[in-house]
């Protein structure tokens, strides 16, 4: 839908028929860091090379700080 509407008002209008069981089918949200760092450790246990993070809100310095601190240290050494 991202790339058949017109404006960004079209955007508000088809969201509203967006639940949140929805948005979960389709990508990983959870407010709890512990399920993050689980979540990413699987992924880089896996193998994956690159893990792109994607943080929707408004306080984009916020999430970064608290990524940077709290869950990508636990990372470290996995592969």
């Amino acid at each position: 839908m991202n790339w058949d509407i017109r404006r960004p008002q079209d955007f508000d209008t088809i969201a509203r028929f967006v639940k949140g069981g929805d948005v979960r089918e389709s990508v990983l949200v959870s407010a709890d860091l512990g399920q993050h760092r689980a979540w990413l450790a699987e992924y880089a246990e896996m193998g994956f090379a690159e893990i792109h993070l994607h943080q929707v809100g408004r306080r984009q310095l916020s999430f970064i700080e608290t990524f940077g601190q709290q869950v990508l240290p636990s990372l470290k050494g996995i592969t």
